[in-house]
């Protein structure tokens, strides 16, 4: 095992930190025949860091392939996982980029070459998906990345799909075929089975692969199986267990409505943000929000939206925000005002109220009195127990102050927008 590993110039291959040279011993640590720590979150952090590839990266790969494929090596499946990183970065290079050298920088070029390296042990790679259990999976994960070789690796999924019956595990077999971008004929017939299907993650799956794959007329079940994904909050929990962290891709998904079957996932989603104990994860709750705003609120030029001017479906969707807010689900962010709704609480008041939010007068001072609200006040005048009137948030009660390298700490307990430290 490892043959060749010291015939590699690896003191004159980079990788993050510099030299490659340590790259030989952190992979013969890796060997089933060590007990040490394991190098692979050293490896994670050089040969692949962050999304970047190195000149060293494309070497290494092979004796990867060579560690995951011995079922003697421990931690398989984060070599798998590694490997599926590194072909992943490659594998946009490899299909949005030129694959003529002389196009790519030096970079890219170190990405492709690693694409290719993992390409190039497609065979034990496939042998792993043989085996049982995650392992599997995880290898099938990075074949997945393999997208030109699509016609030799969609069979080996079916292979999988055929023989796995955990619902969970089905749907991301399903997920890996939306990965491959395959359109073969068994992936159609898994593709309107699992549209049609009650258990949840594979239909999740379904829907993630019937808007990668785009089919033009759509299949039966397919905006219903969409809209219920997005309204979940994408994987929603759906897809946990997997040998590998699923993100589900929004816009993707959202690509695939008509606007009427938009309003339709609106409607959806502010149920689900009116059930303080339905479906959506807190994790999740961002991700609806967010496409919700998108779809539901158009950014203005002008400061904020008039609640006079809101249809009846955007009135409901204020109305659940801002109640999600009170319960302490949702934080009220800078973000808003990009869709002309306000970042303040008082704001959304003022919306509920049927009142247009007023933007924040600037020529106030940031501190005053209520006494006297235009003349300014310093940081050092303020004492605990002080009303005071901060020029965004408001009317508020100074309850700590702490000094700290020539900067003072206060924190305030404001009327509307709660308790903040702030630095003044």
């Amino acid at each position: 095992m490892l043959e060749g590993l010291d015939d590699i110039p690896w003191s004159e291959l980079s990788h993050a930190y510099g030299s490659a040279e340590n790259v030989p011993g952190l992979l013969r640590d890796l060997h089933p025949d060590n007990n040490t720590g394991s190098p692979l979150l050293y490896l994670f952090g050089n040969i692949y860091h962050q999304g970047t590839l190195y000149d060293s990266t494309a070497y290494a790969v092979p004796f990867l392939i060579e560690l995951a494929a011995d079922t003697r090596t421990r931690e398989r499946v984060g070599i798998l996982q590694l490997l599926s990183f590194i072909a992943a970065s490659g594998s946009y290079i490899k299909v949005s980029g030129d694959s003529n050298d002389e196009a790519l920088d030096d970079e890219a070029k170190d990405a492709l070459q690693a694409y290719i390296a993992v390409a190039q042990g497609i065979e034990p790679l496939i042998a792993i998906t043989d085996e049982d259990g995650d392992i599997a999976l995880a290898a099938a994960y990075t074949l997945s990345w393999l997208r030109d070789h699509a016609a030799v690796l969609a069979p080996v999924v079916h292979g999988l799909l055929e023989r796995e019956t955990e619902s969970v595990r089905r749907a991301g077999l399903l997920l890996l075929l939306a990965n491959l971008r395959d359109r073969s004929e068994p992936t159609l017939d898994a593709l309107a089975a699992g549209l049609m299907t009650d258990e949840v993650p594979i239909r999740r799956a379904a829907a993630v692969l019937a808007a990668t794959l785009k089919l033009e007329p759509q299949l039966p079940g397919t905006i219903d199986a969409i809209v219920d994904t997005i309204a979940a909050g994408g994987a929603g929990g759906a897809f946990a267990g997997l040998p590998w962290e699923v993100d589900i891709d929004l816009a993707n998904l959202s690509a695939a409505l008509d606007p009427a079957a938009r309003l339709v996932t609106a409607e959806r989603i502010i149920a689900a943000i009116e059930s303080p104990g339905g479906e959506v994860r807190a994790l999740d709750l961002l991700w609806i929000v967010s496409w919700l705003l998108k779809a539901l609120f158009p950014p203005l030029k002008r400061a904020f939206y008039d609640p006079a001017d809101f249809s009846p479906l955007q009135s409901h969707a204020v109305r659940a925000l801002a109640a999600l807010a009170e319960r302490g689900g949702l934080q009220i962010s800078p973000d808003f005002e990009h869709y002309g709704l306000p970042n303040l609480r008082r704001g959304w008041r003022d919306l509920l109220a049927g009142r247009k939010p007023q933007p924040i007068d600037r020529t106030l001072p940031i501190l005053a009195t209520p006494d006297n609200p235009r003349e300014s006040i310093t940081s050092k005048d303020v004492v605990v127990g002080q009303r005071i009137i901060h020029q965004v948030f408001g009317l508020g009660t100074v309850t700590r102050i702490e000094d700290e390298e020539g900067r003072r700490y206060i924190t305030f307990l404001f009327d509307y927008e709660g308790e903040m430290e702030l630095g003044l």
